[in-house]
């Protein structure tokens, strides 16, 4: 079979003119699912429909799929931010090749799986949760011609007009993520022009193309705002517990990665509270006795690191381009337990950002508006972090927090004081149609109480945050 994995980043307008992508980075199980799919004997590949355009401003999707006769055309609706986009694609794509198969996947596609198959006619499948046996298992079905497909694990798909969800009985272990290969990015059309930016503006492109180590999956942990932590692993997918690439797989990547790409600047979202630094410490000392020169940007959640995972990844990487990054989120210490998992206090960041200066390494603060802070916590929290800028040139970042489907918050927002507003997958794609920036405050899908008479002190921050940082 012939099958095309297409990416739709979000297309973002400011006062009625195209300003740039949003969601540019791709869905970090993409280049593997391609991967089986090629070994499997498939004619796979992964378009980015955001590198097609800048390389023909007449590209289309349907145009896409209709010159290229793939038998099965994939669209990841991984983040909800392309729910428009991947509808109408779907749209023009079965008006155009009315004969080509149409699957969806990921995290939102899987949070809305039922409600797509029922409301979206121009989607065929959806796999729901994790899709790596599910997608071969439906390629090599419909190569051989059938019709029924019940016996695959994680599809929703139709008989005789009616929806059938089967059992989602597939979850990768540790011996299906180690077949994978996260690293082929020959499976990409244009390869060397996607960068894994989240935001590109028209004309521009990142100089140096970042690759995200894929390191393990599934969360042990519930912040309130995120959609991807443990309780919609479970809901989704049924897994109910995290698992890890071994090291030697991910150190290996690295090598890879710079050997055939020439790419040195890398970046890990893998971070489960809880979860032992031992794991992270033996993957940056191979790094370093193997002489690599490269960056890394690490997102740390799980509290604030020991002395041992500092020290290791200031030996690791170089310093230029390289950083950690702490999500403390809220202002205050008083407020930050209701939505994040606990082990961050402003007082052990503030230790922690000293010891990973002076080894060096620069740090990175992520803060937001949320729900049953004052006005004073905002800025006695501002005030810190500023002295933190000043003493140790810690870059400041405010962004507004978007409602995710499957996040606790959604679910339960009345527990967490916010008034929803996207509850249902029509919700989120009428409020991505208007296509606003994905940063707006205006367009978050809930408010709380005094939200709107603190919009002029959430768009003060922003661009107080804007020249901030560095």
């Amino acid at each position: 079979m012939k099958i095309t994995i297409i990416h739709l980043p979000k297309k973002v307008f400011k006062r009625g003119k195209f300003s740039g992508n949003f969601i540019e980075i791709m869905p970090l199980g993409l280049l593997p699912i391609a991967g089986l799919l090629r070994r499997d004997g498939h004619e796979a590949e992964i378009a980015h429909a955001g590198i097609e355009e800048r390389l023909d401003p007449e590209f289309t999707v349907e145009r896409f799929v209709e010159s290229g006769t793939p038998d099965m055309a994939c669209l990841p609706l991984h983040w909800h931010q392309q729910a428009f986009e991947v509808r109408e694609a779907l749209e023009r794509i079965k008006k155009a090749a009315p004969g080509v198969k149409t699957l969806l996947g990921g995290l939102t596609a899987s949070a809305f799986a039922a409600e797509i198959m029922e409301d979206w006619p121009a989607a065929d499948y959806v796999i729901r949760g994790e899709g790596e046996r599910p997608i071969r298992e439906l390629a090599k079905a419909l190569e051989a011609g059938k019709k029924d497909f019940s016996g695959i694990p994680n599809l929703l798909w139709r008989k005789r007009g009616r929806v059938v969800a089967n059992p989602a009985s597939y979850r990768a272990g540790p011996e299906d993520l180690a077949e994978m290969d996260f690293t082929d990015r020959s499976l990409i059309r244009n390869q060397k022009l996607y960068t894994a930016q989240y935001f590109s503006k028209p004309g521009s492109a990142a100089e140096r193309p970042m690759h995200y180590l894929y390191v393990g999956r599934g969360c042990t942990a519930d912040c309130a705002f995120c959609g991807g932590g443990s309780a919609a692993h479970r809901s989704i997918s049924n897994r109910n517990s995290v698992i890890f690439r071994e090291p030697e797989a991910v150190f290996n990547d690295i090598k890879t990665t710079i050997d055939n790409y020439g790419i040195t600047d890398f970046y890990i979202c893998f971070n489960p509270p809880g979860t032992d630094n031992g794991y992270y410490v033996k993957l940056f000392d191979m790094t370093r006795a193997a002489g690599l020169k490269i960056s890394m940007v690490f997102e740390y959640y799980n509290g604030t690191p020991d002395d041992a995972f500092i020290e290791s990844f200031a030996a690791a990487f170089a310093e230029t381009g390289s950083r950690i990054a702490f999500s403390p989120t809220a202002f205050s210490d008083a407020a930050r337990p209701c939505f994040y998992p606990a082990g961050m206090t402003n007082e052990r960041l503030r230790e922690s950002v000293r010891k990973i200066t002076e080894r060096g390494v620069k740090t990175l603060l992520y803060y937001a508006l949320l729900p049953g802070e004052t006005d004073m916590d905002v800025h006695d929290g501002l005030k810190f972090a500023m002295k933190l800028r000043e003493k140790y040139g810690t870059s400041i970042r405010i962004f507004p927090i978007e409602s995710e489907p499957g996040a606790p918050w959604t679910s339960e927002p009345d527990r967490f004081g916010i008034r929803l507003k996207s509850k249902t997958l029509a919700d989120y794609v009428e409020r991505h149609s208007r296509r606003a920036d994905g940063f707006s405050r205006s367009d978050l899908g809930y408010d709380f109480p005094g939200f709107k008479a603190r919009g002029d002190v959430y768009d003060m921050l922003a661009r107080f945050s804007d020249r901030l940082y560095t």
